[in-house]
């Protein structure tokens, strides 16, 4: 079995953007839930990826996942 090399990154100039540019926001939310009857819980996954300009030109990258076990969504998911 052949072994991964690791990945590496040259260095890039600076982003010729002004500070506090937003160059990318997403959010995403995902619900999931077993259909059978006694269900009792749902599981609510999100995230949230944002990519803004910062002093100097640097790119400052955050990303943020949150999951939630919540059983009094699995009554409204199964009406």
């Amino acid at each position: 079995m052949e072994e991964n090399e690791p990945q590496t990154f040259d260095p890039v100039e600076p982003i010729q953007l002004e500070a506090g540019t937003c160059v990318h926001e997403s959010a995403h939310s995902m619900l999931s839930s077993n259909a059978a009857e006694g269900v009792r819980s749902v599981l609510v996954v999100s995230s949230r990826m944002a990519m803004h300009v910062v002093e100097g030109g640097r790119l400052e990258v955050r990303f943020a996942r949150h999951a939630l076990l919540h059983p009094r969504l699995a009554v409204q998911v199964r009406r």
